[in-house]
């Protein structure tokens, strides 16, 4: 068992050659590190008296209402630096708000604009008040977070937990007070404070309880602001919170880092899945588990000698993974995940997606499943419907009959991810193993691994 590492995704992102592989791998490492990441976030704030909610994710498969994953939405929304990393200014936060309120986006949960490093001024003044960079934000902080509000929108900021940020700008070490009582003047509504590697940051690290003391200081400031700041906590490198990834480049569950201005429909479609919402949405979603992992043996170079050919070379991965949903009566996930350049075929068995459960209880209940990225029959749909709202019907779609054991010849294509969700039903399944109704079916990928 483990967790899709930021390596995974890292050497799986090398591979990608189009926007949806590279999409896809982002939204099957949300789905594989959701449980654990929404778990630490939680534990944050009620380790420092923040209020929490739960979230409802709604049925899979339904459109998703402002209920399941609207205004209130978990940490969903858009972030600078990916697409503008230091290049950024008022003028073009305030288009991308814009984007996210035309394309639909917003109406679907994502709802934080959020400002990422080099907002800053370069220096604290005499007070240890930090400003914010004139140049870039003229009309001010307040006047900028006030038009993202009148959007609809909440508008989060960034800092280090170190001295410096990435950007070599002043953090929130040592004024953690006086930056928390900024942010809540400027009328911030989310705050990511990233890490704070004592190499680069001059931070402090080396324990659990060190990194905890240092991301408590600010909540406690966060607190004592009584503005309502979601404190998204952000970390990277060796120094980790539970062995968080490389959020600033891979993102925290379904914060952006595109350029939403200009998207195309596919990329819109996979941003908008229905399935994809609903499952980061879920109020309880677990730790997702990855049951195996097995090399993919590369293609030969037939252009070379074979004395010449590299032994043990491996083409990527082939992963199993499973999880299950707290909402909607019982509900569970498994994906297969291709990270190779060859098309592969698997037998999905049930008892192998999840060996915590008695293989009798796999093999007596039934299951519909639904296929969270098969392409879906154009919907019917309104005529004021917004571009996300039309593109959130692209994909998903029920599965033809009923799931005993197994699912049988999946295929994934190369660069890809197959997610299910499985939904008990009260289809009747006889009583021949499931090993022995596979028989017969080829399994190709196992010629490869």
């Amino acid at each position: 068992m483990g967790t899709f590492s930021q390596c995974d995704c890292a050497d799986f992102l090398k591979r990608c050659t189009t926007t949806r592989e590279v999409l896809e791998v982002l939204t099957a490492y949300t789905y594989a590190n959701m449980g654990w990441m929404l778990t630490e976030h939680v534990d944050a704030f009620v380790q420092t008296g923040h209020d929490v909610r739960a979230l409802n994710g709604g049925s899979i498969g339904a459109t998703p209402t402002q209920t399941d994953v609207g205004r209130d939405a978990w940490n969903c929304g858009w972030n600078t630096w990916n697409t503008y990393a230091s290049n950024i200014n008022s003028a073009l936060i305030l288009e991308s708000a814009q984007a996210l309120v035309d394309s639909g986006l917003s109406k679907l949960g994502y709802v934080y604009v959020n400002i990422d490093d080099t907002w800053q001024a370069g220096s604290r003044v005499s007070n240890g008040t930090l400003g914010y960079n004139t140049t870039k934000f003229p009309e001010g902080m307040s006047a900028l977070t006030d038009k993202i509000h009148s959007l609809g929108l909440k508008a989060g900021i960034y800092s280090s937990a170190g001295l410096y940020t990435c950007a070599g700008l002043p953090a929130v070490a040592g004024f953690e007070m006086t930056d928390a009582a900024d942010y809540a003047r400027w009328g911030f509504d989310y705050l990511k404070p990233a890490s704070d590697l004592a190499t680069f940051c001059r931070g402090q690290f080396g324990t659990p309880n060190i990194s905890y003391l240092r991301y408590e200081k600010m909540s406690k400031a966060l607190n004592a602001t009584g503005r309502p700041i979601l404190y998204s906590l952000c970390s990277w490198g060796w120094d980790s919170v539970e062995d968080f990834g490389d959020m600033d480049m891979l993102e925290s569950p379904l914060i952006l880092g595109n350029d939403i201005r200009n998207m195309t429909n596919d990329t819109l479609a996979i941003l908008s899945n229905r399935a994809i919402l609903a499952i980061n949405q879920d109020s309880g979603t677990s730790k997702a588990n990855r049951i195996w992992s097995k090399d993919v043996r590369a293609a030969p170079d037939t252009s070379l000698p074979s004395w010449q050919i590299p032994p043990n070379v491996t083409g990527g991965s082939f992963q199993l993974w499973s999880g299950s949903l707290a909402d909607d009566g019982g509900k569970h996930l498994v994906t297969l995940f291709n990270t190779s350049p060859q098309n592969l075929t698997w037998n999905i068995s049930l008892s192998d997606a999840f060996p915590w459960v008695s293989y009798g209880d796999l093999s007596s209940q039934s299951f519909t499943a639904f296929d969270v990225w098969a392409p879906a029959a154009p919907a019917s749909l309104p005529a004021n419907a917004t571009r996300a709202e039309v593109a959130s019907y692209a994909y998903g779609v029920a599965m033809d009959g009923t799931i005993c054991g197994s699912i049988l010849e999946v295929a994934v294509e190369a660069h890809g991810v197959r997610l299910f969700v499985l939904t008990p039903s009260n289809a009747t399944c006889d009583q021949e193993p499931a090993a022995r109704r596979m028989m017969g079916r080829r399994a190709w990928a196992a010629d490869l691994l």
